[in-house]
């Protein structure tokens, strides 16, 4: 019986503690075995610097002077249009005589479209009754004038009194205002041109019997002048004054230059536009009225200037504004620079950077697709041929180039 009981005993607490360390043992090595099954880190990938991207560009010139200059059309007009009126009642008797350049005439009767000088005869008058006139009027002033010379020696002698000399000096005043009278009508019986021109036209023809005041020759000026229609921002630009070049635009048959004559202080409050005339002279008649021509306005002249080329500016919108930006190469990057161009002045495919703006001259500007830059992008310039045969940084020293050098895109390959 006491071995019966001996075994139906439990453990004590010394056994209890002798499984411990093995329990432990058993633990550690599954971990171990665990950690060894997770798959191992990957290793972080170093970033690779973006290749560099060809890109063609010029440097930037300031030009010495360049002229700002407005183009607008236009539309020719006569100066001066004259309408000679007669100013002796009578019948036309003759056209008067043209004259050679030399002022002499030339053996035949004027015409339209004769050029003609201020006081050239333009006509004549059938003047008898006129002559007729004036011979009563001389002869009554010659009459006159020998009464009052007797008048006067009677006086002397103390046979003629006061009155008589009064009278006598008071007629011979009278017939001398009729006699001035009668040949100034005689005079203008000869119908004389009263300024320089072209004679337009002639509404009455020889044996014709004419009016005082009836219109008789139509006199256009030389000189025309060009109405043209001016934006009101551009105004304030011009003075009466100013030289100005009119040329045709469409066939380039003439260029002329000419001065403002006038500018109007109204505008026109729908176009807001202002009136502006340009007189020409014009003594071949190449303009005539009623023509459409170009008219080159030369706002103002811009010492020290910059070009640059519309494809170049990035536009961009910040804070509701709309700004502009380019890109240019520094020691092998592409740099942005913000701008401010002038959309009011575009030559060709250029644009005027104003005063104020981060671009400078010799600065190496990036020409064609900027919008691939990013800032700090690698660029490789492009020779002509579209080899990349130097890099960015050596393109800063390089001269200005006129214009943009011009490139093929290269392949994948050579990139």
């Amino acid at each position: 019986m006491s071995d019966g009981k001996t075994n139906g005993k439990k453990p004590g607490r010394f056994a209890r503690w002798r499984k411990a360390p093995v329990l432990v043992l058993a633990l550690a090595v599954g971990a171990v075995v665990v950690v060894a099954l997770l798959p191992a880190d990957k290793p972080e990938p170093q970033a690779t610097p973006a290749p560099p991207i060809n890109v063609t560009v010029e440097t930037v010139t300031a030009l010495p002077l360049v002229a700002d200059v407005l183009e607008v059309h236009g539309t020719v007009q006569a100066e001066r249009v004259v309408e000679v009126a007669a100013e002796a009642a009578g019948r036309i008797e003759r056209y008067a005589a043209h004259l050679d350049p030399a002022g002499k005439p030339d053996g035949r009767a004027l015409k339209k479209g004769d050029t003609v000088r201020a006081s050239q005869p333009l006509m004549y008058i059938n003047a008898d009754l006129l002559r007729a006139e004036r011979d009563r009027a001389e002869a009554n002033w010659n009459f006159d004038r020998r009464e009052l010379e007797r008048v006067q020696e009677a006086r002397s002698r103390g046979v003629a009194t006061s009155m008589d000399l009064d009278n006598a000096r008071t007629k011979l005043a009278v017939s001398k205002a009729i006699l001035d009278e009668c040949r100034t009508r005689l005079a203008r019986a000869t119908i004389a041109c009263p300024v320089d021109g072209v004679l337009n036209d002639l509404p009455v023809e020889v044996g014709e019997y004419v009016n005082n005041g009836m219109i008789v020759a139509q006199i256009v000026s030389e000189t025309v002048k060009v109405a043209v229609d001016v934006p009101e921002k551009d105004v304030q630009y011009f003075r009466v004054g100013d030289e100005e070049v009119v040329f045709d635009g469409l066939r380039g048959a003439f260029t002329m230059t000419g001065h403002i004559g006038y500018i109007s202080k109204l505008a026109d409050t729908v176009a807001r536009t202002t009136r502006m005339e340009i007189h020409v002279p014009d003594p071949a008649h190449q303009l005539h009225s009623e023509q459409i021509v170009s008219v080159r306005l030369k706002r103002r002249e811009l010492p020290g200037a910059i070009l640059i080329p519309l494809e170049a500016v990035i536009p961009q919108v910040r804070n509701d504004r709309i700004t502009h930006q380019v890109y240019v190469v520094e020691k092998g990057l592409a740099q942005p620079r913000q701008v401010q161009i002038d959309v009011g002045f575009i030559r060709g495919t250029r644009v005027l950077v104003r005063e104020g703006s981060d671009l400078r001259a010799g600065d190496v500007l990036i020409v064609r697709d900027p919008r691939r830059c990013g800032p700090g992008q690698p660029v490789r310039v492009i020779a002509p041929n579209g080899a990349a045969t130097r890099p960015a940084a050596e393109a800063a020293t390089q001269p200005a180039r006129p214009e943009p050098t011009t490139a093929r895109e290269p392949s994948h390959d050579s990139l």
